[in-house]
């Protein structure tokens, strides 16, 4: 996609998101697009920051993870938000209206999650009211890392505009990889993977069942063989997880969450990823 392209696919993304999202909390004068070229991502962000959200502090290692990787960011500011967008001619038209569709998600969810506050301002991040559990607020980052990862592509998968179906089927390889990287030496991408994952296993048409296909006696070796050790362990590891997001995007307004379901999430992930290290470290042998 040219540049004029991805420009006026973004405002056209924005207007649809606007018509199909129930309750948007912000007009599409609300949003900024800034296209960046990557060579001047770091640059431009800082730039943004002071304009539109000065209190924002942005540390170096994440401005490192922006220049080498991020495709799409988001800055909520006081009065407008800002998509800083990195300039990527190889992209689809649908692959781009994706990544637009999961910012614009980011920034619903944000700001629809709690009413009047951003939740993990509360919850997480130093910040929680109650004292300085640490334990307890790394359970509660993770859960919210990964819910806020697993929502945004949600929606991003379901409000494609070219709606495109899928079964379990087609996307068995893809769990496969993205499971290898759920463990406890994985620290960072395990979290981006499991939401991923999660995102398009909820978003088959198969979902509930082949969830619930890890436990049929029909179905004895779905997904993980039954006689290597800890396999069933992650089984109900891995059940426990989705089924408890599945539960959620079932809900009237998924985005509305609270303290006891990200501390739910969270300790449901992390033991997913000791299970999982226990798992593949045999296998691997």
């Amino acid at each position: 996609m040219k540049l004029i392209e991805m420009r006026t696919t973004a405002t056209e993304t924005l207007a649809y998101f606007m018509e199909t999202m129930p309750e948007v909390p912000f007009t599409e004068d609300d949003i900024v697009f800034s296209f960046v070229k990557s060579s001047e991502i770091v640059e431009r962000t800082k730039e943004l920051c002071e304009k539109y959200c000065p209190e924002k502090i942005i540390t170096e290692s994440q401005y490192r993870h922006l220049s080498e990787s991020i495709a799409a960011n988001v800055l909520m500011g006081r009065e407008k938000c800002v998509v800083i967008i990195r300039i990527n001619t190889k992209l689809s038209k649908r692959d781009f209206r994706s990544m637009i569709i999961h910012e614009l998600a980011h920034i619903f969810c944000l700001m629809s999650e709690i009413d009047g506050e951003h939740f993990i301002d509360i919850y997480g991040t130093g910040t929680m009211p109650d004292g300085d559990d640490k334990v307890y607020e790394g359970v509660m980052c993770a859960g919210y890392e990964v819910w806020s990862e697993f929502i945004a592509h949600y929606y991003s998968i379901k409000l494609n505009v070219e709606n495109i179906e899928f079964a379990f089927s087609q996307i068995v390889n893809s769990v496969f990889g993205s499971l290898d990287y759920v463990t406890t030496d994985n620290i960072v991408e395990s979290k981006g993977e499991f939401a991923y994952l999660s995102a398009y296993w909820l978003s088959c048409t198969d979902a509930e069942k082949t969830i619930r296909d890890l436990f049929n006696p029909e179905t004895p070796d779905f997904l993980i063989p039954n006689d290597v050790p800890f396999s069933a362990e992650v089984k109900q590891a891995l059940y426990n997880c989705l089924i408890h997001l599945w539960k959620q995007v079932k809900c009237e307004k998924p985005w509305k969450i609270s303290e006891t379901f990200i501390y739910d999430v969270g300790s449901k992930f992390n033991f997913l990823r000791i299970r999982n290290s226990q798992f593949l470290g045999i296998v691997n042998m």
